[in-house]
């Protein structure tokens, strides 16, 4: 029996992303690597599909929702439609690509940090570069400047 080690993310309770390395992958263990102690209500609460460089990844979102403790809320903002879901303690994200859509098999991929926030983004719909625009920013017009000041609150 070969053990397959697998990369995936881990969702700190605090909203931090680790890269964590499972030596001996089983979905049913994933419980485990966000430290709890059963798997009672530890479930998988999404799954997105997402194309990135003509490669179509499918991707879990695996924690607790319910009879979680106060103050263990996890803080990370995950994307839609999972962006209101509490969830308690930490998460753990897996991926996978479908190596034969006929017979509907899988194969688990390692996720890093970089190809997470590529998903992240593409399931966000991108995000603006506020760096890019700041020149803009700071040559336009003030459009209180003309206004008396005593019209202004």
């Amino acid at each position: 029996m070969t053990t397959t080690s697998l990369k995936t993310i881990l969702v700190e309770k605090t909203g931090v992303l680790k890269e964590s390395l499972m030596k001996d992958f089983k979905v049913e263990n994933l419980y485990k690597k966000c430290g709890f102690k059963t798997m009672d209500n530890f479930n998988n609460h999404v799954e997105w599909k997402v194309k990135l460089n003509n490669v179509t990844y499918y991707v879990n979102v695996y924690g607790k929702t319910k009879n979680g403790k106060a103050n263990c809320e996890n803080k990370y903002d995950f994307p839609p439609p999972i962006d209101n879901t509490l969830f308690f303690g930490s998460c753990i994200i897996v991926a996978y690509v479908k190596v034969d859509n006929v017979n509907k098999e899988k194969e688990y991929i390692d996720l890093s940090l970089p190809l997470w926030n590529s998903i992240y983004e593409k399931l966000f719909g991108g995000f603006e570069d506020l760096s890019a625009t700041i020149k803009e920013d700071e040559e336009e017009e003030d459009e209180l400047e003309n206004v008396p000041k005593e019209k202004k609150t």
